[in-house]
Order: C-alpha cells, then sequence, then structure tokens
C-alpha cells in the first residue's frame, strides 16, 4: 500500500488522536480545550473524505477505520462531556452503585447510539450521498457548544440572562437533549450531506447556502452559534425532504 493509498487513514487516525485527547481533557475538567479538540476532530473528519476522493482512494478499509474514529471522538466523547456536566449539578439525586452515580451515567445512551448509528451507516447504500439520521459530528458539535456557552456568558454576566445559563447545567435540560438526540442518531429521517462531488452551485445549492448561512452566524454570534446550526441543519434537512429536493 502507497503513502498516497493511506494519506486518507492517515488523516482518519488524527481524528481518532484528538478524539482520544478530547477524552483525556474532560477527564481533567478541561472543556474547553476539549471542545477545541473536538473540532480539530470533526476538521479531520470532513479532510479525511475529501483527500479520498480528490487522490481516488476511497476503500472499504477507509470507511471501516473513519467509523472506528467517530465512535470515540463523536461518540465517546459527548457522552463523556455530559456525564461530567450532569455530575456536576448539586441538584442531580444521589443515586449510587457503589462509587458511580446513577443518573449521569444516561449520558451514556449518546455513545451508544452513536456507535448504532455509525454500525447501520456502514451497511446502509443509501447514505452515499445522503444520510439517514443525525451524522455523530453534528451531535457532537451541538453537545461540545455548550461548555462554550457556559463561558461565554460567563464572560458577559451582566447581560447573560441566568435562566439561559443555568438550563444549559440542568440535568433535567441535559437528559431531555441526550434522549433527543440519541433519538435523532438512530432515526431513519433524511439528513443533506455537506460532502460536495463538485462545487458547482447547481447540485449544491442547500449545501452552499447551509454553509454561507453558517460564516455568518458564526461571525456574528462566536461560540453561541454552533448548537443553533446544529438544530438549523436539522431543520432545513426536514424541509428538504417534505418538498422532495434531495
Amino acid at each position: 500500500m502507497t503513502f498516497k493509498s493511506n494519506l486518507p487513514n492517515l488523516i482518519t487516525l488524527l481524528n481518532l488522536i484528538c478524539g482520544c485527547i478530547a477524552v483525556i481533557l474532560i477527564m481533567n475538567g478541561h472543556f474547553i480545550a476539549a471542545a477545541v479538540m473536538t473540532g480539530a476532530a470533526v476538521l479531520m473528519d470532513f479532510m479525511d473524505g475529501m483527500v479520498a476522493r480528490l487522490l481516488h482512494t476511497v476503500s472499504h478499509l477507509g470507511k471501516q477505520l473513519d467509523s472506528l474514529a467517530d465512535v470515540v471522538s463523536f461518540g465517546v466523547v459527548p457522552g463523556l462531556l455530559v456525564f461530567m456536566l450532569m455530575s456536576d449539578d448539586p441538584s442531580i439525586p444521589e443515586l449510587h452503585a457503589g462509587p458511580i452515580r446513577l443518573v449521569p451515567l444516561a449520558a451514556l445512551i449518546l455513545t451508544a447510539a452513536a456507535a448504532f448509528r455509525l454500525a447501520v451507516f456502514n451497511l446502509d447504500s443509501r447514505q452515499e450521498k445522503s444520510f439517514r439520521g443525525l451524522p455523530t459530528p453534528a451531535n457532537a458539535i451541538f453537545f461540545i457548544s455548550l461548555p462554550l456557552l457556559q463561558h461565554s456568558w460567563q464572560l458577559a454576566a451582566a447581560e447573560a440572562p441566568d435562566i439561559f445559563f443555568d438550563a444549559v447545567a440542568d440535568y433535567r435540560v441535559l437528559l431531555i437533549l441526550v434522549v433527543v438526540f440519541s433519538l435523532l442518531m438512530v432515526s431513519n429521517i433524511f439528513m443533506f450531506s455537506l460532502k460536495f462531488e463538485h462545487y458547482r452551485w447547481q447540485g449544491n445549492r442547500i449545501r452552499w447556502l447551509f454553509l454561507l448561512l453558517s460564516l455568518v452566524l458564526l461571525i456574528l454570534w462566536g461560540p453561541a452559534a454552533l448548537p443553533v446550526l446544529v438544530i438549523l441543519y436539522v431543520v432545513v434537512s426536514l424541509a428538504v425532504a417534505i418538498m422532495g429536493m434531495h
């Protein structure tokens, strides 16, 4: 096997390494740094497929390796992060099994749903050009943005309504989000893909419009735009499916 054929796989392994570093950072309470590493993993996940298509080195091995890396970066990472966030909530019920607090373990439903979604993806031929169910990177982006929101609101405490800050930190809100996003990942709902086979407007208008809107919102709102963009992605995908534009 040549370096050219393995270059996308090396990028995929960088995705995995970024995810592993994010896990270590979360376990040590460095949530903002973990969010940065998860963002790097998302970038690697986008680049490996793009490079494979450009070099014409798409392979079954690469697809399997990509899913293995994604389980860590976009399954374990958000699950562990939400576990830690719920564990920090002083109002959470004190239910234990030995040294383990039981309620925060519900966060691992995210990890299980992500693993199931990735296994289905590898076997579903319908997901070559679009997705069925929420892609795991979008799931990770939503949850990893929560500490970024908390941090930005802390910096602007005088302007940030307490109700929003408290909602992000409330274990009951997090439990609801875990259930909703887990169901989205394992659902059969159409989701458009951001993968470009070519870069012309024709055939890519939804992708270009979404990316342009994402850029504008990120410039205007910063980290606060991330969860909004994930929700917008789901809403736009549903609209595209209803209108039969895919």
